[in-house]
């Protein structure tokens, strides 16, 4: 546990994965089963680390729970977490190495091939996190990926129902798709790309017809709403109380240097906005803005992210402005 822990208090905790990254980017197209030269850079990331860091970026309180294995590298993202000040849960599973991804993207930034060493999160047991569950339940919201195994997230329904804890759900891979099961009944807002969303519902249409039929299904399961990244085609959104589809464009962006973390920002920055009383249609369009501004840049820091999230706000008040001038006025 990060030696902050237990002075901080914190309104959201995001629990799921923490690793280090390798993301190879080809400087040419790839052709399978020859070598390609490629740009290298090595970073901190997981779902609930990419998460974390960007509410954190917003202003929200916020503290994580991962879990690390006795190597140099768990050092190195717990130094991280606590530079960035976000207040750590780090559960040690000794012999273990922490976990580690490798991620390899084409030219144009998009993602060829992706691989990740997670072992280490099938030996957490629901003991090791109930140790801490006394902690957890002061947050008001839990942000949850994959990482954890179906057992433990059944054992985290059930505490989050007890103590009236809003879970929100980011799928973090196809492979874990069936370990969030268990968090779909009551879950405030469900975010994955339209495989995973797809997977989850036992449809694998993936036409606008098919989406909105999979969104539908999940929200039947209990999710009061849904979110589906679809790359460039943008994101489509169903929210249970007002039981309407919503399908927006991505964003256009200048030059794409990698897609990698867009959908993790997205999430973030639109439970952020939820949270924060905006509504659905701004909510979503701030978490567009922040998705294109990670697709365009290396780092995302916060003054750079909130100027572009106050872009957003400020184009849907024109939009309500143009509304009530031009069409509720005749």
């Amino acid at each position: 546990m990060s030696k902050d822990t237990e002075e901080e208090k914190f309104e959201t905790l995001v629990l799921g994965a923490a690793h280090a990254d390798t993301i190879l980017k080809a400087l040419k197209a790839i052709v399978p089963g020859h070598t390609s030269p490629a740009e290298s850079e090595r970073a901190f990331g997981g779902v609930a680390y990419n998460i974390a860091s960007i509410l954190k970026q917003l202003g929200a309180s916020v503290g994580i729970v991962t879990v690390i294995g006795d190597d140099s590298v768990s050092g190195l993202i717990r130094k991280n977490l606590d530079q960035r000040e976000i207040p750590t849960i780090a559960i040690l599973i000794p012999g273990f190495a922490t976990a580690s991804y490798t991620a390899i993207h084409g030219p144009d930034g998009d993602m060829y091939l992706a691989a990740i060493v997670k072992d280490i999160y099938n030996q957490l047991t629901v003991g090791q996190v109930a140790q801490h569950i006394v902690k957890m339940k002061k947050a008001k919201a839990w942000v949850i990926d994959g990482a954890f195994s179906h057992e433990i997230n059944t054992f985290l329904a059930m505490a989050a129902k007890e103590a009236g804890i809003d879970v929100y759900v980011a799928v973090s891979s196809l492979a874990t798709v069936s370990n969030i099961a268990p968090l779909l009944a009551n879950c405030k807002g469900l975010f994955g790309n339209v495989d995973e969303i797809n997977h989850l519902a036992q449809n694998y249409d993936v036409s606008d017809e098919g989406i909105r039929r999979s969104l539908r299904r999940l929200v039947d399961r209990g999710a009061k709403a849904a979110f589906v990244t679809h790359g460039d085609k943008g994101i489509y959104a169903l929210d249970a109380a007002s039981n309407e589809t919503v399908h927006l464009k991505a964003h256009a962006v200048e030059k794409v240097v990698s897609a990698h973390g867009a959908g993790d920002t997205f999430a973030a920055a639109t439970i952020d906005s939820l949270r924060s009383g905006k509504s659905m249609e701004e909510a979503l369009k701030r978490g567009l803005a922040a998705a294109a501004l990670r697709i365009e840049s290396k780092e995302v820091n916060k003054d750079t992210l909130r100027a572009t999230m106050e872009v957003a706000k400020v184009a849907v008040e024109q939009k309500k402005t143009f509304f009530k001038r031009n069409i509720l006025a005749h």
